[in-house]
């Protein structure tokens, strides 16, 4: 069998592989009731359309690769498959650098002997109450699913907005708290978050809600942007010659991002490898110009945060060319080569004066718990617990993963904990300051953490992709 219809078959059973729990997450709004796929029905159609797409995508990323690999073009295959299995998991990528839980910390007061009571927060003033109408199940699929508390829409000054979050094969809908939105107690420009939730551990749900205590500091899109310069070289240097190890000498680290092979025409096996040399904000990647030659060498430098290339930036590449071996004492760098660019991309800051980075997200946490016991909302949970939990409350403790939870005697982040299944995704979507009491309440859901993630490459950028490097390997024949 021809090695592209190999890397078709085993591309497609990889993006089914890949893609199957985290759409069973999403299908489960946040959940995964059962590992058994969903019956086919009108709630269902998008869950197999999504895994069609991934096998599909997975056939072409296999069938591209094992076409090139067939043809002798190792290096290329590798490439192909790295590269296009980074843009079938990228669908699901943060597209910025902070999400919206580094602005965060949150908390899961699943201790035993911790209860709440959440019917005074809820007929409460100036609290945002959120509720969503979540399918229930049928009979095979309710076992072990927990009954949230039961929950009375006030006629006060609160705010309800309602959600439609998909749990598993619905025959009918209740209406569950989703969440409680006020002004957090320690700064009135800070949300204080509090919701209900399960926790994974020891292979299964936990069959009882726990609250979740969450500070959020509102954000604000912004749109980034940084100055590089990029240089590109070819010398005819024998690539297996050169000294990469030697670069260490003068305060490089250096390391293999990448390898291939290729048979000669007279059956000789040869490998390749390309390295990364890495100092502050300078990147080097030394790599053989031909896939099936080792006879020139190609580097391609960055210079990340700058507008121009400095002498002494010139003179740290330069000294570290001539020490590996791909230049003479006597070269230069030739200006032409030199390109300036700008690096775009949106991301998230604080909306409020205070600066994610300098806000005291543990004493904030700390006033919070104080006044949530203080009011009979939270039950048991003694001083040393809001102590420890205090101490570890840093920034971006929150979300699925990071959040903090009980376990074996302390508080620790989920994803530190003996058997954690990581399945929440990292969200751009950003919690906006309107969103607080006495601001105007948007129509989207509040926790975009929980139920959404950020598509940044789309897949026609993908299939562009694909088709420029069938091209590439047709002509290099």
């Amino acid at each position: 069998m021809k090695k592209w219809k190999i890397g078709a078959i085993i591309g497609a059973m990889s993006g089914l592989i890949i893609s199957y729990m985290p759409l069973l997450w999403l299908y489960g709004g946040g959940k995964i009731v059962s590992v058994i796929p969903p019956a086919p029905s009108l709630y269902s159609f998008g869950f197999y359309c999504c895994l069609l797409l991934s096998a599909i995508f997975g056939t072409l990323i296999g069938a591209v690769a094992g076409y090139l690999i067939d043809k002798k073009r190792t290096a290329y295959g590798s490439g192909v498959l790295t590269i296009l299995s980074i843009l079938i998991l990228s669908n699901t990528a943060s597209a910025c650098v902070n999400p919206t839980d580094s602005f965060a910390t949150e908390v899961l007061l699943n201790k035993p002997g911790v209860s709440y009571n959440l019917s005074g927060m809820i007929e409460s003033d100036d609290v945002i109450v959120k509720t969503k109408e979540v399918p229930i199940l049928e009979t095979r699929h309710t076992e072990g699913v927990p009954t949230p508390q039961a929950i009375m829409i006030p006629e006060n000054n609160s705010t309800v907005v309602m959600e439609a979050v998909m749990t598993g094969e619905p025959v009918e809908t209740r209406t569950e708290l989703d969440a409680i939105i006020y002004r957090s107690h320690y700064n009135p420009n800070v949300a204080g978050i509090l919701s209900e939730d399960c926790i994974y551990t020891e292979g299964e749900w936990d069959d009882t809600k726990h609250i979740s205590v969450k500070i959020q500091i509102p954000t604000k899109d912004v749109h980034e942007s940084t100055p590089y310069i990029r240089i590109g070289l070819t010398e005819d240097v024998n690539a297996a010659t050169l000294d990469i190890d030697v670069s260490a000498d003068l305060g490089w680290d250096a390391e293999v991002s990448g390898s291939g092979s290729w048979t000669t025409e007279d059956g000789e096996r040869r490998t390749m490898k390309s390295y990364l040399l890495r100092k502050g904000d300078i990147r080097i990647n030394v790599m053989p110009a031909d896939r099936t030659s080792l006879e020139e060498t190609v580097v391609r430098m960055t210079v990340n945060d700058a507008e121009s290339l400095s002498e002494g930036a010139k003179d740290e590449i330069t000294d570290v060319l001539v020490a590996i071996r791909f230049f003479e004492s006597t070269d230069t760098i030739d200006d032409t080569a030199i390109v300036s660019n700008i690096r775009e991309w949106d991301d998230l800051e604080s909306a409020i004066d205070i600066p994610a980075d300098d806000f005291d997200f543990g004493a904030a946490m700390r006033t919070e718990l104080e006044h949530l016991r203080g009011v009979g909302v939270i039950v048991g949970l003694t001083d040393a617990d809001v102590d420890e939990i205090a101490s570890v409350c840093v920034r971006g403790a929150a979300g699925f993963n990071s959040r903090i939870v009980y376990e074996d005697g302390e508080w620790i982040p989920y994803r530190e904990t003996g058997n954690p299944i990581l399945m929440k995704l990292a969200d751009c979507g950003g919690f906006s300051i309107t969103e607080l009491p006495g601001g105007t309440t948007p129509s989207t859901p509040i926790h975009g953490s929980d139920h959404a993630s950020t598509y940044a490459i789309p897949a026609f950028t993908a299939f562009a992709a694909i088709a420029g490097l069938l091209v590439v390997a047709y002509m290099r024949k």
